[in-house]
């Protein structure tokens, strides 16, 4: 199919021209249904904890299938300053979201595979994923993404 790489979009494919200055703090996105078996607990303690340390540290939370107002009851009132959420997104809003952001959370312990993965390894971001049998036959472990 013409215009696509690896099934992922060539728009996808970013520079990295929204990457932030040296010593910003990173950008943090996590795509998908805002559920359990996505790792969603796992999202709201790490970014509690990281918030503690880095007050100014952003979390986006994309194509949740579930209002903001649901995804930040999710988080302590204290962190939910930090984070950010959009119920639905269309392909713009998703490669928008992907060039915006430094680190790419998939923390799902239920999955084995998920083509969001992919796109934001096109997108150049960082990636921190659970060690599932899908990200852990992409991705290698502290080269190519954090297996956790």
């Amino acid at each position: 199919i013409t215009g696509y790489r690896c099934g992922v979009s060539d728009d996808f494919f970013l520079g990295g021209e929204n990457r932030p200055e040296s010593g910003a703090l990173p950008r943090l996105l996590f795509v998908g249904s805002w559920i359990e078996r996505k790792g969603r607990r796992f999202v709201v303690e790490a970014f509690t904890r990281l918030r503690g340390e880095f007050p100014g540290l952003t979390l986006s939370v994309v194509g949740a299938g579930i209002p903001e107002r649901e995804v930040l009851d999710s988080f302590p009132a204290e962190v939910r300053d930090g984070v950010g959420a959009l119920e639905r997104a269309d392909d713009r809003a998703l490669r928008e979201a992907y060039a915006g952001h430094d680190v790419f959370l998939f923390p799902t312990f239920h999955e084995a595979w998920g083509l969001v993965l992919l796109e934001a390894a096109a997108a150049g971001l960082a990636i921190v994923s659970t060690n599932q049998r899908g990200p852990g036959e992409i991705l290698e472990a502290d080269r190519s993404g954090l297996l956790i």
